[in-house]
């Protein structure tokens, strides 16, 4: 008996995210819950956005301007910048770990397209502290791992 090739889901839209490997649909662009924006709304803002930000100096800020400095790093996977989403098609998930990350101790799976198998990206299952919890049931997928397909306007 012949093992059936794994069920995919065609997203419709213009602007569709498509996995690197196989361009399996992954996600709709209103899906994207964060992304890397440096619009500055105050001077303390735009001083954080030109100055470079070495790692020793997060590490003495005050909680507040922390995560005013996580907000313009945006999210970070295993290759680099990454998007959270709040809905991820034709994925896989792996088996649930406690990770620590860059904002805390989370209980993660990682998710892998399903039909080439490459790792995009994780979900996090559970968020130990309680400024984390909006992320909950959210995706995080790898700027590196993606590409955009269909028609996108030139600024995206």
């Amino acid at each position: 008996m012949d093992a059936s090739l794994p069920h995919q889901v065609y997203l419709k839209g213009d602007q569709i995210y498509t996995c690197n490997s196989c361009h399996a649909h992954l996600a709709r662009n209103e899906d994207i819950i964060s992304k890397v924006r440096l619009t500055a709304t105050h001077s303390r803002s735009t001083h954080a956005r030109h100055n470079k930000i070495r790692p020793i100096i997060i590490l003495t800020y005050s909680l507040y301007k922390l995560q005013l400095l996580l907000f313009y790093k945006g999210f970070q996977g295993r290759h680099g910048r990454a998007y959270l989403f709040k809905n991820v098609q034709n994925i896989t998930l792996g088996p649930k770990e406690d990770r620590i990350l860059m904002t805390g101790l989370h209980s993660v799976a990682d998710i892998s397209c399903t039909i080439c198998q490459s790792v995009i990206g994780w979900i996090y299952i559970y968020a130990f502290e309680e400024a984390q919890k909006y992320k909950e049931g959210k995706y995080i997928v790898e700027k590196a791992k993606i590409s955009k397909e269909n028609f996108w306007i030139q600024n995206e």
